[in-house]
């Protein structure tokens, strides 16, 4: 899968679990750029049965496994979107 093209000003957020309550407003905290932020869940993020989707156009996983409205990317694709986006978040 070929991710579209990103702005290098929209925030990289990469969650390695699936986000409670608390982490949610941790995110939805985070000041917005001109562009929206891009939301990864890492491996093991999706068990949740409803993961959110915080960022609906800009939520993917590392997962071949999504849920709908969730885009699957390879790690060929991650790799590619933490060396071309300065802002990287790695939450719990």
């Amino acid at each position: 899968m070929t991710i579209r093209s990103f702005s290098r000003s929209h925030m990289l957020i990469l969650l390695r679990t699936s986000p409670d309550d608390r982490l949610r407003e941790v995110i939805a905290s985070i000041p917005p750029d001109e562009d929206p932020a891009i939301l990864v869940y890492l491996e093991g993020a999706l068990d949740s049965p409803c993961p959110p989707l915080i960022f609906p156009q800009n939520t993917y996983a590392l997962d071949p496994k999504t849920p709908a409205g969730i885009t699957s990317i390879t790690q060929e694709d991650l790799l590619g979107l933490i060396h071309t986006h300065p802002k990287t978040l790695v939450l719990p």
